[in-house]
């Protein structure tokens, strides 16, 4: 999975640097094996299951400013957990945000009509209950409005929306939507 992601970020005609952010030595090997850099060691405390990404670009930013002097205008997450992303996902994700004048850029699936979180229940008190309590919900899915989920290939912002609070979704995201067999 590490060195898709590398051999997916090094298609792309747009990202200029491949850097790869682990504590494991393995890892490392296989990244520099695939082509990306690895000038920094990941510390523990970053490398836990609850560890956030954004705590992991930070880390990684602030080593490039300490280290080289210099920061990158633009920084793109990509999380090895999303093989069929290519180069061109990538490429296109970064024009979009570009184009539009987004702070970020977020890659998403189509959400299918029968997993829409109006059709979707939770257990209260042994009983089920309408997820979207209080919402009119339609009988046909073909009247649901569209809704799209997170699929992990592509997390890009200006370097300045990183450092001022990570990630953000909302005012300033704007969403690459990917088909579902590549997601």
């Amino acid at each position: 999975l590490v060195r898709r992601a590398v051999e997916s970020v090094l298609e792309s005609r747009l990202v200029s640097r491949v850097l790869l952010s682990t504590d494991s030595e393995a890892i490392a090997g296989e990244g520099r094996n695939a082509g990306a850099e690895v000038p920094f060691m990941r510390p523990a405390e970053l490398a836990q299951d609850d560890s956030p990404s954004s705590a992991v670009v930070i880390h990684a930013l602030e080593w490039l400013e300490k280290n080289e002097g210099r920061l990158p205008d633009i920084l793109v997450l990509l999380q090895p957990t999303a093989p069929l992303r290519t180069g061109r996902h990538i490429d296109e994700a970064l024009d979009l945000m570009i184009s539009s004048g987004a702070r970020s850029v977020v890659s998403v699936a189509r959400v299918p009509g029968h997993h829409h979180p109006a059709w979707q229940f939770t257990i209260r008190s042994g009983a089920l209950v309408s997820f979207m309590e209080g919402s009119k919900v339609p009988a046909r899915r073909q009247d649901l409005e569209p809704t799209y989920t997170r699929n992990g290939a592509v997390y890009a912002a200006h370097v300045k929306a990183w450092l001022e609070g990570g990630f953000t979704y909302g005012q300033g995201c704007v969403p690459y939507v990917m088909e579902p067999e590549d997601s």
